[in-house]
């Protein structure tokens, strides 16, 4: 909209890592005014009474990606399956660890 409608930008970079322009403030005033008056050039996605920007604005259900049981979920399942198989084997063997359970008088 900035562009459209001749809006000047200062020639000092920003001071912020992002890069974005700095406006001219006496230009940015005159836009606003002309936007209130309806003389200056709005794109329909830009004003926000219109469909398109209640389109972007307002987000959609999010979009579930299917999982599956792919190539790309078999080093984890390698994984999950070592780990509980150690768990189960741990509940299995015998207790001659030297826990503490045995008790020596």
């Amino acid at each position: 909209m900035a562009r459209a409608n001749n809006v000047r930008t200062s020639a000092v970079p920003s001071l912020d890592l992002t890069r974005e322009p700095t406006y001219r403030a006496a230009d940015v005033r005159d836009v606003a005014a002309r936007i209130a008056r309806g003389e200056a050039e709005v794109e329909p996605w830009q004003r926000a009474d219109s469909d398109a920007a209640r389109a972007d604005v307002e987000p959609g259900p999010p979009v579930r990606k299917p999982s599956s049981w792919g190539p790309e979920n078999v080093p984890g399942l390698i994984l999950l399956v070592l780990i509980v198989a150690l768990f189960l084997w741990g509940l299995t063997s015998p207790d001659n660890h030297g826990t503490g359970t045995v008790f020596v008088r």
